[in-house]
């Protein structure tokens, strides 16, 4: 037993002196912050090192993500037409985007076109129905596409009013018109001149009239397309 308590072990009857030092030498500790290289034990490991495989710094081994999904989706008829306007957030990196279209909010979304401005035009549309639409983002590899959009826009598709004007009794004018399916209202427009100035009801000799069908959603008027000009003296 050496002088600090070890025991020495040895093959042969007679220990050396120099085995006596190394048995009493104290084993160095090892350091946390420097741990060694297990293919080259006098080379510590470098953590920084894009050389190492596994590091996500490495150029040879890229994290790449998919795109987001455009955050905002809107969709609104237009006031000339039953064609429907689709706009949408852009989304950073998209190369295009790709938009979809279901009869139902949780119904199978469907490819119907894609577009590389935040805006598309729907002329595939039905009167009298309602669509639901989402997008994706397109990235120049299918496998990084975006996924749908979370959130989906919805809009009822209402057919431009047939109206007709006549003069009434007392400068009064009766406007009619056909009732429109998917409608809760109707807004009548009045002017002096055929193509601008449409407000409130004006008095003079002759006026033009437009109506415009619409539906409440979320507490506010959508509104459709305008029915044709008619126009009436009074």
């Amino acid at each position: 037993m050496g002088a600090d308590g070890s025991v020495i072990i040895s093959g042969r009857n007679k220990v050396t002196d120099f085995e006596k030092f190394q048995a009493q030498k104290p084993a160095e500790p090892d350091n946390p912050d420097n741990p060694g290289n297990p293919d080259n034990p006098d080379k510590p490991n470098n953590p920084d090192s894009p050389d190492k495989p596994g590091n996500p710094s490495s150029p040879s081994n890229p994290q790449r993500k998919k795109l987001n999904a455009p955050a905002k989706v809107k969709a609104a008829q237009l006031s000339t037409s039953h064609n429907v306007k689709i706009t949408f957030s852009k989304v950073s990196g998209a190369k295009g985007y790709d938009i979809y279209r279901a009869s139902k909010a949780k119904g199978s979304y469907k490819k119907i076109g894609n577009t590389k401005k935040q805006s598309y035009t729907d002329k595939t549309v039905k009167k009298a129905k309602t669509y639901y639409y989402k997008v994706v983002a397109r990235a120049d590899k299918t496998a990084y596409n975006s996924a749908l959009s979370k959130k989906y826009a919805k809009v009822k598709v209402l057919a431009r009013p047939s109206a007709k004007a006549k003069a009434a009794k007392a400068k009064k004018v009766t406007v009619s018109w056909q009732k429109v399916s998917l409608a809760q209202g109707y807004t009548v427009y009045t002017s002096t001149r055929k193509n601008k100035g449409y407000k409130a009801v004006k008095t003079a000799k002759k006026l033009y009239v437009k109506v415009r069908a619409y539906y409440k959603e979320n507490g506010k008027k959508v509104y459709g397309p305008y029915s044709k000009t008619v126009s009436v003296r009074v």
